[in-house]
């Protein structure tokens, strides 16, 4: 993994106007800029250490080392925004194309989301040829994946 920039997630927000106040400062700022809210989505964040171990155990194929997050629910609303429930998360699969890898995972022993996707934990892609984290679950769709030895993840309830 020498080489790699494995990204720090510290939950913490930054806004645009944040890492660049010269572009967005006061009323130069574009009114689309200004009224966006944040898409939110509850997930299990993952712990530093299993985080180490998941890249110990798969190491990234692709440039950019996500190994974030369990996603739960996506695009929650204002009002909706609950913590989802402690859980038992355990990676049983595999999934890769050309450009991103996933791990598939169970969460309380499902792999489907409520949302009907497949639980994963985006591993690694290639952000310069277009993929998104997003794009894990249509890997796993279109692709497949392959059981793995099953190893547990400690992760925490969060909204992100």
């Amino acid at each position: 993994m020498s080489g790699r920039h494995l990204p720090r997630y510290d939950g913490e927000a930054v806004s645009g106007a944040q890492l660049y106040p010269q572009s967005f400062s006061g009323a130069s700022r574009p009114h689309s800029v200004a009224q966006r809210q944040p898409m939110a989505y509850s997930a299990y964040v993952i712990a530093d250490a299993s985080r180490m171990a998941i890249l110990d155990s798969f190491p990234p194929k692709f440039g950019d080392v996500i190994c974030h997050h369990v996603t739960e629910r996506f695009g929650l609303s204002a009002g909706d925004r609950q913590l989802p429930p402690p859980a038992e998360i355990l990676i049983v699969g595999y999934a890769c194309d050309a450009s991103l890898e996933a791990l598939v995972v169970t969460v309380d022993g499902n792999m489907r989301r409520p949302d009907g996707g497949t639980y994963h934990i985006t591993l690694s892609l290639e952000r310069a040829l277009g993929r998104k984290p997003v794009d894990a679950n249509r890997v796993i769709a279109t692709v497949g994946w392959n059981p793995v030895t099953v190893l547990r993840v400690d992760a925490v309830p969060s909204i992100c």
